[in-house]
């Protein structure tokens, strides 16, 4: 056998044993089994009118939670707020929002459209960039 045919017939192989165990890459499992809700609710989050939202929806067991909510906490200003909605403390927006893992973290717009997420743990300065980002294409027009 040449060598493509050999390399050919161990992509197959490899392909049907993941198939057979049902292997994922954690990145595709991730995009594709969990809902990202699109829009929240202004009224829900008492948000005032021109203010952007960060919410990490989260848990009291959770760990990685804690250090989301403690970055989201440090970024709140005049013209953002930012909630940590805590599974213990409010199950009923966690169900309403459909959230299943945590942490969940959500960038909203005043309007309450969500144009960024966050599934699993995030750091602060990827937080900022993805603010300034929403807000710059929010605020050119291009969203």
């Amino acid at each position: 056998m040449t060598r493509l045919a050999l390399v050919m017939v161990a992509v197959a192989v490899a392909a049907a044993i993941s198939r057979l165990f049902g292997a994922t890459h954690p990145a595709d499992s991730a995009s594709t089994d969990r809902y990202i809700p699109e829009h929240l609710d202004p009224a829900r989050f008492a948000l005032a009118s021109g203010k952007w939202l960060i919410v990490v929806f989260s848990s009291a067991t959770c760990e990685t939670c804690r250090t989301v909510v403690d970055d989201i906490a440090a970024m709140a200003k005049a013209d953002l707020l930012t909630i940590a909605v805590q599974f213990e403390q409010d199950p009923n927006l966690h169900r309403h929002y459909r959230i299943d893992a945590v942490p969940t973290t959500l960038i909203a717009d005043p309007t309450g459209t969500v144009r960024k997420s966050f599934l699993g743990p995030v750091g602060r300065k990827a937080l900022e960039i993805a603010l300034a980002e929403a807000t710059q294409a929010y605020e050119s027009g291009n969203v």
